[in-house]
């Protein structure tokens, strides 16, 4: 499909019209809407610039370099967006395209699908209007970025994202866009990442690397270098290249003197080191992405950071360490003043404090949080802090009998099957990993 534009063209205007139906297939249910990115398995989901020169059709580069960002923020995303719904007020239609387009993604980003479908939706009604290629080629970009992030393993959802990718690779090539042409790749190495499958992933990632070397788009080449180490990272896992990929996007945010790009690229390392089990660099390169995203300030990157490593501190043995960790997530969100965080990583302290049997801890903790959530009004929230506390009373009475029975065995004739409680540990562990998952 991407060898040939024969074929394509003379249908393009029927496939376009048709491709509204697509929206209607993927599932953007309340559960999925609130469920975040990075529990799907594939952090990184920025879009990626355009910078072609002089396009067809009188639309410039410059402004259809607006539509796209590396930036995984959507604030900043959705700023963007905001700019070329300014611009648009001057009359061109063709803008309003491309603002809605931004404003999409930066929806997506923000884990709205719904509000972001719609925006994708009514930019492509006004394209379909319009004699206006560059907006076909964007709307099935964005189409393609949405369906993958929101995809959830469904099938028919994939193969829909890389139709969209597919066309809007095409679209690209059609109109002169070298990075357009990059970032559809792109979505397509997104595709099979989410399929597993690792060589097409690593093919299409670097087809599109290579693009953006050539056209010296230093930002995006970091952002493909931390693709790649997801790709080595995350599928039939070869942690060495993973590890020097995730460096060289290191490298080339310092040299950019981008202080968020940075801290996602350590935050990838750290991850990747852990993973080996070198806890001494997996360490360093937390403090490093910490520091790089304090000077972003974006306390929930920092925090996200941690959280890794305290699951590195904790399979490896060094639950001192680990808790420790934890517990300044939390300072990390108080001082942000992010009341939701600070209750969510109190909850999750005292869920780990639970599962290492301090109880009486995981019980102070529980009730913090809850006293936040009740705050909130957020009664979910609640509900999960009350359930921590009635593990933990449960798994504390339950301590407290076996410990005076052993106090007083001596004096005590009671039959051995009312004292001998088989796997009692290995129970109460299961019912703390298994409340959580549920959180």
């Amino acid at each position: 499909k991407l060898g040939s534009r024969q074929g394509w063209l003379g249908v393009r205007r029927h496939r376009s019209r048709a491709k509204s139906q697509h929206l209607d297939m993927l599932h953007v249910d309340d559960e999925l809407a609130s469920s975040s990115v990075s529990s799907r398995g594939y952090a990184g989901v920025g879009m990626v610039a355009d910078g072609a020169g002089q396009l067809s059709a009188g639309m410039s580069a410059s402004l259809l370099d607006q539509v796209f960002s590396t930036s995984a923020r959507p604030e900043d995303v959705l700023r963007g967006a905001e700019d070329l719904i300014t611009a648009s007020r001057s009359g061109d239609q063709r803008i309003t395209v491309l603002g809605l387009c931004k404003t999409a993604d930066g929806l997506a980003l923000s884990d709205k699908p719904k509000e972001a479908l719609e925006k994708v939706k009514a930019a492509q009604e006004l394209t379909e209007e319009l004699d206006f290629p560059q907006g076909e080629a964007v709307v099935s970009y964005i189409n393609s970025r949405i369906h993958v992030r929101f995809a959830r393993n469904d099938e028919d959802v994939l193969d829909k994202a890389l139709d969209y990718g597919s066309d809007a690779v095409l679209g690209f090539r059609e109109v002169g866009s070298r990075r357009g042409e990059a970032s559809s790749l792109t979505t397509i190495a997104d595709v099979h990442h989410a399929r597993k499958e690792k060589e097409k992933a690593l093919q299409y990632h670097k087809e599109a690397l290579a693009i953006f070397k050539d056209v010296g788009d230093r930002s995006s080449v970091a952002y493909l270098q931390r693709k790649l180490a997801e790709d080595h990272f995350r599928l039939k896992p070869d942690l060495r290249k993973a590890e020097n990929a995730a460096q060289r996007a290191v490298a080339i945010c310092q040299e950019l003197g981008d202080a968020h790009e940075e801290g996602i690229s350590w935050s990838l390392l750290a991850e990747v080191q852990g993973a080996a089990k070198d806890v001494e660099k997996a360490t360093k390169s937390m403090k490093q992405a910490r520091s790089a995203f304090k000077i972003a300030k974006d306390n929930k990157a920092e925090a996200k950071v941690m959280d890794a490593i305290v699951n590195v501190y904790l399979i490896n043995g060094l639950y001192q360490e680990g808790v420790k960790l934890a517990k300044e997530i939390v300072t990390v969100h108080h001082e942000a003043g992010d009341t939701a965080s600070e209750a969510t990583a109190l909850l999750l302290l005292g869920e780990k404090l639970g599962k290492n049997w301090e109880y009486e801890k995981g019980l102070k903790v529980a009730a913090v949080a809850e006293g936040l959530y009740r705050g909130l009004g957020d009664t979910a929230g609640i509900e999960n802090c009350k359930r921590l506390k009635d593990m933990c009373e449960h798994a504390r009475a339950t301590e407290q009998i076996h410990a005076a029975i052993q106090r007083h065995q001596d004096f005590l004739h009671v039959p051995q099957p009312l004292i001998v409680d088989p796997g009692r540990n290995k129970r109460l562990q299961s019912k703390f990993e298994e409340f959580a998952k549920s959180v």
